[in-house]
């Protein structure tokens, strides 16, 4: 299974990534980080593929519900999973079902 986190904040990115790892009972996991998300869906868009995306919705270069938009029209098969602490932005992680 591959999996890949975006997230600015290295600390949240850090937490998440050793908790995923801690938790999963599938062998051969691969967890991807990635700090920017204009690097994260360049990545996609040239061809590399996760079964999970763990996204950030408040990142400084393009914002996780465009970068979610860009990645369901490069693959309909990735689960995404928005990460926010703001409760302002959960309605819109839904347009991106």
């Amino acid at each position: 299974m591959r999996i890949a986190i975006c997230d600015d904040s290295l600390n949240d990115l850090d937490l998440l990534r050793t908790t995923i790892l801690n938790h999963t009972y599938i062998r051969d996991t691969q967890v991807d980080s990635y700090t920017s998300s204009v690097e994260f869906i360049e990545k996609v868009e040239n061809g590399t593929y996760y079964d999970i995306v763990f996204l950030d919705i408040e990142m400084p270069e393009m914002n996780g519900i465009e970068c979610g938009h860009r990645l369901h029209r490069a693959t309909n098969n990735t689960v995404l999973i928005f990460l926010t602490n703001f409760p302002q932005y959960a309605l819109e992680g839904y347009e991106c079902e």
